[in-house]
């Protein structure tokens, strides 16, 4: 794009040359854009649960500098959305597996084409009309999810996937050296440009567009020298495998030159001559020969891996194919663990997979219509400047549109000049500080830095939005039970059944027309020939569970008048509620005691568990219902979870021999590790799961051989890594601590302290600090303040200083210990109520004490920690504005030292002025 300004201002001189802009330089820009467009919306999240990609790399791949990488990750990311979307697209049409609508002979040529792949094949299938109607059919879905008929978080993915398919767009164009498709390609990418402030590509990418569309006019005959060669070149003998010109020269002579240290790191790349001019001519002038060297020499060695040779595309070959779908698979996993954009409860309102928090309205006008924004500045580009031929290099005016990551937390924090900076949650600007207080000679101690948190949120447990990090909580459980076969389902006189209520609310499809067959169908749902227990939780005020979900939002409030109330418009939505299910819960409780139930009843005993209250309900003639309370199942512990205990002891006490519990939730299963010991002469089974997918687990056998100290760590450990109050630690999911705690069996009895009192001690903290070590893979040290200070120099710093070039990822760092001592507090909190669970009544204290929570405008929050967020000297510096070259988007410099611009995160004012209400 540096050349344009050198073509006009010679017109006459530089006439008969045409300048391209560099496709594989356009598209790293591009999916920089389509990475500020995401910003917040889980994708981060995903990328790292799924594995596709290590923290310390994050960035590069988000920004698009890390291309191979980024590619890899879009694609996975394309494929895993695609899947999703036409599992829902099979919902709506109620199938059960792909194409089951499809008659036999039209999948028989479907079946032919997926043996063979060859062109003849692939179009007597496309020309089945059955086969055809049904891809159009799903074609038609998707244009209606993107244009925001069905969801507005379905509709952000679906635009995510439309920027991606735009992406693999005009690579295909420029392998099979298509010009139509490339210029079509390079006018519609212009809109993003336009919209998430990639100036210089939006200027210039106009021009270029609209002198494509008239390139016949002013350059006759210009569009068969640009097919020869101009837009792609040939490097191997790989049919449709042509490579973008300026991606070939970055991959051969210039691969020795921009590097930091040249080849071999002697010093010879182009970092260490940028500052001498006389040097910098001299690397111009010799860089092709040196080039030439350098690859000779290679070839000498046998070092050469690039291979010409190969007739097959890489993605092609079989070794390829399976790791892209296991990679595709762990991603649908990552995803499904977090939130279905697909499948969202409150379908208007725009979700962040990742923490479950809604967006302003005008977030979600922002981010949802940017595109349209985007095109409308486009073609006033177009209409006020290319048509009228002036004002070509003014400005052009940033849109400012808002993304899901503006809901980043804020704080406020005081200068020693008494000033109030707001200071956000936003990458790595605790670190920019302190590169910047180097610069002003404030020579502080990176050691010292490291023992404060540096965001608002610990990233290492957090999200940017202020929620507990989360990860795929069942993994745990699938790797301990994966060489478990299941259990025989036993007789039904033997067996009492504990079903997880609130589960199949959410269970239930195809809703009836009012409340009275909603009940009906709920109780259709159970066994019609066991004793069973119907466990619903609670909902009171000032709990975990409770507040959490009124963070998260909640739907309004319907009045339940009776059995003949019209079912909700929305049932999912409904249940987004507390007040709603309490009034259904309640609504059950008196419906299924109605004597219509007698002959459901008849023969067997049901207990419905309403507000903590349990009620039995029998027939003894079929024609009337008996409802009788059971005190010793009165509880006042919040959910099923905790209280599947008390139904094992009651199910003991009554001689049933086996006690069966359905429920999805891997809590359960490691609360019954736990008890397993303790509850002889009876067989605990764990049912979970539905369809192809559904486990019956044998607790009972699995405790046998074990000591009591072993499961109790599982059921901490299971807390400690993540539980439904407890966050996760970024990047390390469950198996890894799983596997640490089965390395060093040491750790076990730190575990099995959690949750004995109330309070925390010291020497308990220190032991799961060295614990925390170990997970992080530092085994040899046991102070995370230590570790991060061990992390940071391995990631950035050069000689006991950061190097500025390099981005750091504070996501990749443990906690500091003011951090961790609060999610230890969340920890043996949780596991408190646990080891509680065979009591009814517990003794349980208040939350907001000393436990890891406080209350912030009425609602229970993380305290995240205590103490200052950052050292004083770096706040006091944090109203200064940073260079900034985060807006410069260059296609052919090599940044080397790119520090953001921090005005948008830090705002100050006087103490004494009113501060918007947001900052807190």
């Amino acid at each position: 794009m540096k050349a344009y300004p050198l073509l006009w201002n010679n017109p006459k001189r530089y006439e008969k040359h045409i300048v391209l802009i560099g496709t594989f330089h356009l598209v790293c820009a591009y999916l920089k854009m389509v990475g500020k467009k995401m910003d917040g919306s889980g994708l981060s999240d995903i990328l790292l649960e799924a594995g596709l990609i290590a923290s310390g790399s994050l960035q590069g791949v988000i920004s698009g500098k890390h291309y191979d990488r980024a590619m890899h990750c879009h694609k996975i990311m394309l494929e895993c959305l695609e899947r999703l979307l036409l599992e829902q697209y099979m919902a709506n049409q109620n199938e059960q597996e792909l194409f089951s609508s499809i008659p036999a002979d039209s999948m028989k040529k479907l079946d032919d084409l997926l043996q063979s792949l060859t062109e003849t094949k692939l179009d007597a299938a496309l020309d089945d009309d059955a086969f055809s109607n049904y891809i159009q059919g799903y074609l038609q879905y998707r244009v209606e999810v993107s244009e925001g008929s069905h969801e507005k978080t379905a509709q952000l993915w679906a635009s995510y996937m439309s920027h991606i398919w735009l992406v693999l767009s005009i690579v295909q164009a420029v392998k099979h050296n298509d010009f139509l498709a490339y210029a079509h390609c390079l006018h519609l990418m212009t809109d993003i440009f336009f919209a998430f402030g990639g100036q210089n590509y939006a200027r210039h990418l106009t021009y270029f567009s609209v002198f494509l569309a008239n390139i016949e006019v002013s350059h006759p005959g210009a569009t068969d020298l640009i097919k020869r060669g101009a837009m792609s070149v040939a490097r191997s003998f790989i049919p449709g495998n042509r490579c973008a010109v300026d991606k070939t020269m970055e991959e051969t002579f210039m691969r020795h030159a921009k590097s930091h240290g040249g080849a071999g790191g002697g010093g010879f790349g182009v970092s260490g001559v940028l500052s001498n001019h006389d040097a910098y001519q001299r690397w111009v002038r010799t860089t092709h020969a040196r080039s030439q060297y350098v690859n000779t020499t290679l070839n000498m060695a046998d070092m050469l891996t690039d291979s010409q040779s190969g007739t097959m595309h890489r993605d092609l070959r079989p070794a390829e194919i399976l790791k892209s779908e296991k990679c595709v698979r762990k991603a649908k996993e990552a995803v499904e663990s977090f939130i279905n954009p697909f499948i969202v409860d409150d379908k208007d309102k725009l979700i962040s997979l990742s923490s479950g928090a809604a967006a302003t309205e005008i977030i979600a006008t922002d981010v949802l219509g940017a595109e349209k924004s985007g095109k409308e500045a486009q073609k006033a580009f177009i209409k006020d400047r290319l048509e009228k031929n002036e004002n070509f290099f003014e400005p052009v005016k940033r849109m400012n549109l808002r993304t899901l990551g503006d809901m980043n937390k804020k704080m406020k924090v005081t200068t020693a000049n008494n000033k109030v900076v707001q200071y956000k949650q936003q990458g790595n600007i605790a670190f920019q500080l302190f590169v910047k207080s180097q610069s002003q000679g404030l020579q502080l101690d990176m050691k010292k830095l490291m023992t404060y948190p540096l965001t608002p949120v610990p990233y290492s447990i957090g999200t940017a939005d202020g929620f507990l990090a989360k990860t795929e909580k069942s993994k745990s459980f699938q790797y301990l039970t994966k060489e478990c076969e299941d259990a025989p389902v036993p007789s039904a006189e033997s067996t009492l059944v504990v079903y997880d209520g609130n589960a199949y609310f959410y269970y239930l499809n195809e809703i009836p027309a009012n409340f009275s067959l909603i009940c009906n169908k709920i109780f259709g749902m159970m066994s019609t020939t066991t004793d069973a227990v119907f466990s619903t939780d609670m909902y009171t005020p000032n709990s975990v569970k409770s507040m959490e979900r009124e963070r998260r939002g909640c739907s309004e409030k319907l009045i339940v008048k009776g059995a003949s109330t019209k079912k909700p418009p929305d049932w999912k939505q409904f249940l987004t509620n507390d007040d709603n299910k309490t009034q259904f819960i309640n609504l059950l409780c008196k419906t299924w005691s109605n004597h219509s139930y007698a002959n459901k009843l008849l023969g067997r005993k049901v207990i419905i568990i309403c507000e903590g209250a349990a009620y039995q309900l029998t027939s003894e003639d079929g024609q009337s219902t008996a409802k009788m309370e059971i005190e010793t199942l009165c509880s006042s512990q919040e959910e099923t979870d905790s209280r599947v205990v008390l139904y094992c002891m009651y199910g003991k006490d009554k001689g049933y021999e086996y006690i069966r519990i359905k429920s999805p939730d891997s809590d359960v299963f490691f609360i019954l590790l736990h008890y397993a010991l303790t509850l002889p002469n009876v067989v605990i089974l764990f049912d979970t799961g539905t369809g192809n997918k559904q486990r019956l687990i044998n607790i009972t056998e699995l405790a046998e051989g074990y000591t009591q100290n072993h499961f109790t760590a599982l059921m901490c450990l299971h807390a400690y890594t993540r539980c439904d109050t407890t966050s996760a630690f970024k990047g390390i999911g469950k198996i890894k601590p799983l596997k640490t705690l089965q390395k060093t069996p040491k750790f076990a009895a730190v575990l099995c302290r959690l949750g004995e009192t109330w309070d925390i001690t010291e020497d308990l903290l220190d032991e799961l600090e060295e614990f925390t070590c170990a997970i992080y893979g530092r085994a040899r040290v046991h102070k995370v303040n230590e570790l991060r200070y061990i992390r940071i120099q391995e990631l950035c710093a050069k000689e006991d200083q950061p190097h500025p070039s390099k981005n750091v990822d504070l996501g990749s760092l443990p906690p500091c210990i003011r951090s961790l001592e609060q999610h230890v507090r969340r920890v043996n909190y949780q596991v408190g109520i646990w080891k509680r669970a065979h009591i009814a009544e517990p003794d349980i204290p208040d939350v907001k004490v000393d436990h890891g929570w406080e209350v912030k405008d009425g609602k229970l929050e993380p305290l995240w920690y205590t103490g200052d967020v950052l050292p004083q000297e770096l706040i006091d510096i944090a109203g200064e504005p940073l260079q900034s070259h985060d807006d410069v988007d260059s296609d052919d410099s090599e940044t080397l030292y790119q520090l953001t611009d921090v005005l948008d995160q830090f705002s100050v004012q006087s103490s004494g002025e009113s501060t918007d209400s947001d900052l807190d």
